[in-house]
């Protein structure tokens, strides 16, 4: 029987890591359907910075570990360890705050979907640090 990202066996209660993480996830990566025309113009730009993210974030959701991203130097150059991971995580989360931060909010609507999109990002940030930590005690556990 093998453990999971976070030192987790099955049959044990989740870690608080992981049960953190998985609150947060679909708050994070919710319907970016935007209230106003201007923000929905963006929404295929959101969308490919958001699902990016997703991908290693929902394997940690899903699985307690993101593996993957560091046998596939293809899709994911440079990722090595736990620092590179939480490095391209912020970085992508960055793309994201970008392109909410392209329009200027100007009618009710678009403040709206302004402050939604920060507060998805910060979710973002957050699981992406959360991420970070249940990647390195990984680590730690294979060096060990």
């Amino acid at each position: 029987m093998s453990s999971d990202i976070t030192g987790w066996m099955p049959g044990q209660e989740a870690s608080p890591d992981i049960e953190r993480f998985r609150g947060l996830f679909w708050e994070a990566f919710a319907s970016l359907r935007a209230r106003s025309v201007r923000y929905d113009e963006l929404r295929g730009d959101l969308e490919l910075a958001s699902d990016w993210l997703a991908g290693p974030l929902s394997s940690i959701y899903e699985s307690g570990a993101c593996d993957y991203v560091f046998e596939d130097s293809a899709r994911f150059p440079g990722i090595s360890n736990a620092e590179k991971f939480l490095e391209w995580c912020l970085e992508a989360v960055g793309d994201f705050r970008k392109i909410v931060s392209s329009v200027t909010p100007a009618t009710s609507e678009e403040q709206a979907d302004h402050r939604r999109y920060v507060q998805i990002a910060v979710k973002m940030e957050e699981l992406s640090r959360i991420a970070y930590e249940l990647v390195k005690r990984r680590e730690g556990s294979r060096q060990s």
